[in-house]
């Protein structure tokens, strides 16, 4: 008989490769996803079932854990700017008492490796260490992994690694790179965690997993730039703190501020293996840190990464729950232009918009992500995972992609911080051999200081969705 499988924390980097993996076996899979329509135009299989729930929601657990014999703990949050501790606190007992109910035989949780022998641990760590805590009172066997970071393309560490190295020829780096660290490479991360669920168990276990190399920050930003053929040189200074340092990397690199800061502060133990005994009865030999870049960056060559950090919402923080806001009013800007293209071509085009295609005006669209990086919030330099084509789900500079319809239309959500919610629509309507362009701006105010940034913003509306529809008209016709 099948075993049925949970993943939750599906549409992250861990839990999108680890499902890759679990499609291609004999498993009833399930996937839980606070917004499923993110997963569902990347599924890896058909025979993949994706369910709405939240861990915050505890009734929404129910229907998804019904029939489950292992259970997947992949989710955390991080990108929460204030009480990510409370959150993953309520989230675990959550998921534990849900597991109970429904007989779950098994949880397995990805944890992170660190010790409070030489120093107190971060609140970051120490809330990672407290999920497993949770998870062990349930009546579930309960495997927990606590994992160097973790070395794949698209891994939040190895993104960040990769922009400082590949941008900054002299860097000058705070004295945390200093600590030592065990990258583990991440296909031996996804064979821990397959082995972990085929075993038999007769106790909770607490199993510390990293690579076959132990080595200081510092020097894993070297071995990366000798696997690309870079020179850097890294000079380390003691007077950036972690609120200086995580503006510095949120200007750098891909992570957000808020998520810099607190794996920056999470930096402050060597995140190396102690305890070996358990890690050793699997049959998992992990690669070399110099090994595992060379594959990442093969990957990438390839244009193999199927995932990226940043593909869960929750990689930004969690969003405030809209079912419970009273609105004060839509307000919309709406800016058409006609095209002497069918609506296909059309379609077509405004898919490349942030990918092969700039953005009209882009100074103006880098300042607002400049000021919002400031502010902790996602920024404009999230790459496309395809230049020249959409999925529903797909996350890149500050907009998701939430609806498409082909050749009709398709609609963005903004995830940088507003005093409201913020959508960019664009439709295309069939007409005299062409096709009418529409480009509608959709703001939902929190409060009446959302509405006076609506009007404050309205003034570079017409500059701006004048000129993409101009972009729009002209690219076409040059298709």
């Amino acid at each position: 008989m099948k075993k049925t499988i949970l993943i939750t924390g599906a549409t992250g980097y861990i839990g999108g490769c680890l499902m890759s993996h679990l499609s291609t076996k004999e498993y009833h899979v399930k996937a839980l996803a606070r917004f499923p329509d993110n997963l569902l135009s990347r599924l890896p299989s058909k025979n993949i079932t994706v369910i709405q729930g939240d861990v915050l929601d505890e009734s929404s657990l129910q229907k998804a854990l019904v029939g489950v014999d292992v259970a997947f703990y992949l989710v955390h949050s991080m990108g929460a700017k204030e009480g990510f501790e409370e959150l993953d606190r309520i989230g675990a007992e959550n998921f534990a008492r849900a597991c109970d109910r429904c007989q779950v035989k098994k949880i397995i949780y990805l944890g992170g490796l660190g010790s409070s022998r030489d120093q107190p641990l971060s609140n970051h760590m120490r809330s990672r260490h407290e999920v497993g805590n949770i998870l062990r009172k349930s009546k579930s066997r309960v495997i927990e992994f606590r994992s160097s970071i973790i070395l794949g393309s698209g891994s939040l560490s190895y993104e960040m690694m990769k922009s400082l190295v590949e941008k900054l020829p002299i860097m000058v780096a705070p004295k945390w790179i200093n600590y030592l660290v065990q990258p583990i490479y991440i296909e031996d991360v996804i064979s821990y965690l397959l082995e972990g669920m085929e075993k038999e168990f007769s106790e909770n276990k607490i199993i510390e997993i990293g690579g076959a190399t132990v080595l200081s920050y510092k020097d894993f930003m070297h071995a990366y730039a000798k696997e690309k053929g870079l020179k850097r040189v890294i000079i380390t200074v003691p007077i950036l703190t972690p609120g200086l340092s995580s503006l510095w990397l949120s200007l750098v690199t891909p992570v957000y501020k808020t998520i810099g800061k607190k794996l920056i502060e999470s930096i402050v133990n060597d995140s190396v293996v102690k305890e070996f005994s358990q890690a050793e009865k699997f049959n998992v030999h992990p690669l070399s840190c110099r090994d595992g870049i060379a594959l990442c960056i093969e990957a990438e060559r390839k244009k193999k990464g199927e995932r990226i950090w940043y593909d869960a919402v929750s990689s930004k923080g969690l969003s405030k729950d809209l079912s419970k806001i009273k609105f004060k009013k839509t307000l919309t800007s709406c800016y058409m232009g006609f095209c002497n293209n069918e609506p296909k071509a059309v379609y077509s085009f405004i898919q490349t918009i942030g990918g092969q295609t700039p953005w009209y005006a882009q100074i103006l669209w880098k300042i607002r992500g400049f000021i919002d990086y400031l502010c902790g919030g996602v920024g404009f330099k999230r790459q496309r995972r395809d230049l020249n084509h959409l999925k529903v789900g797909d996350p890149f500079d500050f907009w998701r992609v939430i609806e498409m319809k082909e050749d009709e239309l398709i609609l963005l959500k903004a995830e940088m911080k507003l005093p409201g919610v913020a959508y960019l629509c664009f439709r295309i309507t069939p007409k005299d051999k062409g096709s009418i362009v529409e480009v509608e701006s959709i703001f939902r105010p929190y409060n009446f200081f959302g509405i006076f940034y609506w009007y404050l913003f309205l003034p570079f509306h017409f500059f701006i969705f004048k000129g993409l529809i101009k972009t729009i008209q002209k690219g076409v016709s040059s298709t």
